[in-house]
């Protein structure tokens, strides 16, 4: 999104709609995941057409697979790359010896149909945890990434992405919404299913702490089948398949005036499956356990029946 705006390719305004499918003629391919799971789109579940706000609330392919298409191959490479992913990108050295640097496709060898992928975070991407915990503390930031340290007295590398203040602004809405709208953030709430009856149970409970915000995305990555020879014999065996769950988020508190984001976290759970009901809940806990360790400072007393944070439980 953000990429996108300062190339020119979005202009913020701009509506796009859902129809369940990228390809007007394949609806079986490039789908939106409304459509694969429940069959409908997120024009008939918003009402509208979309920006950028409703597509990350609501985790809308549609949307960002044109982002990936309008950006295309080059375009979006570069950007993955300002963002630190990629063997092209600042790399950290950290000092914890190997470092992998993620990675992208050769630009001889990148399609149309991989820009439309990456455009959801798909297709010849990888990165790690804390790729993405960089990537949303650069947004945090408005668009200053700071290469990521772990000591103290490591030089700090600053630079400005110069990303457009509106696009920033309309990413953070959009996180805070998949946090906060009941009926499509898609990091709003699990539903817990019992014998008889359904409940609805909220991913990031630490909002009942006063002066607590959050801005979040819950996602999942397609992965490879872990395969392990468990007999000796030469063939090995699937031990693992399935997803990986991810859920990246900002938290801040209301501190020093107006909330803002002020930690950037990651979580991922190997062939975890959903994001929203196995890393969200993880996600939660950590930030948790940041008030319980006095890095968040709740702005009044916790409600009665807040979660405990996990370090006191």
């Amino acid at each position: 999104l953000c990429a996108a705006t300062k190339e020119g390719r979005y202009n913020g305004t701009d509506r796009i709609e859902c129809t369940g499918h990228f390809y007007p003629d394949k609806p079986h391919s490039f789908q939106c995941w409304t459509q694969k799971l429940f069959n409908t789109n997120h024009n008939i579940k918003l009402g509208h057409s979309l920006n950028g706000s409703d597509a990350i609330m609501g985790s809308c392919n549609i949307f960002f697979f044109e982002m990936g298409r309008r950006l295309g191959p080059r375009a979006i490479n570069d950007w993955y790359g300002r963002f630190g992913v990629g063997v092209d990108a600042e790399p950290w050295r950290l000092g914890l010896d190997l470092e992998y640097r993620g990675s992208v496709p050769n630009l001889k060898k990148a399609t149309a149909g991989d820009a439309i992928q990456m455009g959801i975070g798909q297709g010849p991407i990888a990165w790690t945890p804390l790729h993405a915990a960089d990537a949303y503390a650069t947004i945090g930031r408005a668009g200053v990434r700071i290469v990521p340290h772990i000591r103290v007295d490591a030089e700090v590398r600053r630079t400005d992405l110069q990303l457009p203040q509106r696009a920033v602004a309309q990413a953070l809405d959009g996180l805070e919404r998949a946090v906060t709208d009941d009926d499509n953030g898609t990091a709003n709430h699990i539903t817990v299913d019992f014998a008889s009856t359904s409940k609805r149970e909220p991913i990031f409970n630490v909002r009942q702490y006063p002066g607590i915000k959050i801005w979040a995305k819950s996602g999942t990555a397609d992965a490879s089948a872990l395969l392990a020879d468990l007999d000796g014999d030469g063939k090995p065996e699937i031990v693992r398949d399935g997803d990986h769950a991810w859920c990246a988020f900002l938290v801040g508190d209301t501190e020093h005036g107006e909330a803002r984001p002020r930690y950037a976290v990651a979580v991922v759970v190997d062939y975890g499956g959903s994001g929203g009901k196995v890393a969200g809940p993880i996600a939660n806990q950590v930030a948790l356990a940041l008030i319980a360790e006095g890095y968040l400072t709740p702005s009044g007393p916790k409600p009665e029946h807040a979660s405990k944070p996990l370090a006191q439980k």
